[in-house]
């Protein structure tokens, strides 16, 4: 389990690049100077930190921030790291998934499986063995890992696009999954068979925009924020030999569009599209509360770039909604322009 130290002092550190920056054709279009930020991922014991942006991929270790970069055929929407940290698979917007080899820069990335609909998420399961992918329509995909065109099974049951995934680490035989639909589900992702499921819907179905997860005594705590929610939901699973999902609390947050979580040991980071651009709580006991002291040294730090965070993040709040299918009845119109050619026939029969 990794862990991040905030300190009272931040400062700036000079990045070079391990090898040649790609060509002028290969670079990434800026506005003003900056490249949004389109995904990212940091390693497990911390030892990377990987962006996409556009069509570039970089790779920082984080000792000497040197930094290694490979072009990408398509715009990536999700990264992550194998648990061993030697690959890094990314998944692009057209529903390709490719692998990269960290300890080798001068390989380019190897396509590692396909979709027919755009990927939104991709995760390794705790041992690596597997690979997790979930699509825009509805489907997660668990395939061996690195063969990944042996599928091990389908985790079906949500009815709208999948946004995020995230293996318990007290229990690495669940797949948590966050949807459109509204719902958060439990999986055995060895077998596809759901396990659990807990309904956030409202009268709006609100969307999962990210979700993570936390040991708990007999279970474990699944934290989740939503598009229309100004909070992080906490779920309670109580696994025995069964999966109980229950509402635990929930935790106010100043942040009307929070984008990404992430958990670091008794930390939860909210990444949010607005000011403030990160907030961090911390579990006490059994509460989430508000690190008041971290958070203040974070607001001084962030008014000093926040029109540099301003320019590098993706500010589109309305990052699922889009991806939502919208049901169309056109039944009603069928019949009027059916009732219509019925009565120019029996004009033309009179005539």
């Amino acid at each position: 389990m990794s862990r991040i130290a905030v300190g009272s002092d931040v400062e700036s550190t000079d990045v070079h690049y391990a090898d040649k920056p790609p060509d002028d054709d290969t670079r990434t279009a800026a506005v003003d100077g900056y490249v949004p930020i389109v995904c990212s991922a940091l390693s497990g014991s911390a030892s990377y930190f990987a962006a996409s942006s556009a069509k570039n991929l970089n790779i920082w270790r984080t000792d000497d921030w040197s930094c290694l970069r490979w072009p990408l055929a398509r715009a990536a929407s999700s990264i992550a790291f194998s648990h061993s940290e030697r690959y890094l698979v990314v998944a692009d917007k057209s529903g390709d998934a490719y692998v990269f080899d960290v300890s080798c820069n001068s390989t380019p990335g190897r396509l590692l499986l396909g979709h027919v609909s755009m990927l939104l998420k991709i995760a390794l399961s705790p041992d690596d063995r597997f690979v997790v992918t979930c699509d825009r329509d509805e489907k997660i995909r668990v395939s061996r890992f690195p063969n990944a065109y042996n599928i091990e099974t389908y985790c079906l049951g949500h009815a709208d696009c999948v946004t995020c995934l995230d293996f318990p680490r007290s229990h690495p035989v669940d797949l948590v999954s966050g949807s459109s639909d509204g719902t958060v589900r439990i999986w055995d992702y060895r077998t596809g068979r759901q396990i659990g499921c807990y309904d956030n819907a409202t009268d709006e179905r609100p969307i999962v925009v990210d979700l993570t997860t936390t040991p708990a005594d007999s279970g474990y705590l699944i934290s989740a924020i939503f598009d229309r929610f100004e909070l992080v939901r906490l779920l309670f699973v109580k696994r025995s030999h069964s999966c109980d999902v229950s509402l635990y609390r929930d935790v106010s947050i100043n942040c009307s569009v929070p984008r990404a979580l992430t958990a670091c040991g008794d930390r939860l980071f909210v990444l949010s599209y607005k000011v403030p651009y990160v907030s961090v709580l911390q579990f006490d006991g059994k509460n989430l509360k508000f690190c008041e002291e971290l958070n203040e040294k974070l607001k001084m730090f962030m008014s000093k770039y926040s029109e540099d965070f301003a320019k590098i993040i993706d500010r589109d709040g309305e990052q699922f909604s889009y991806l939502n299918k919208r049901k169309i009845d056109d039944t009603q119109d069928y019949y009027n322009r059916k009732k219509e050619r019925l009565l120019e026939k029996s004009g033309e029969i009179k005539t």
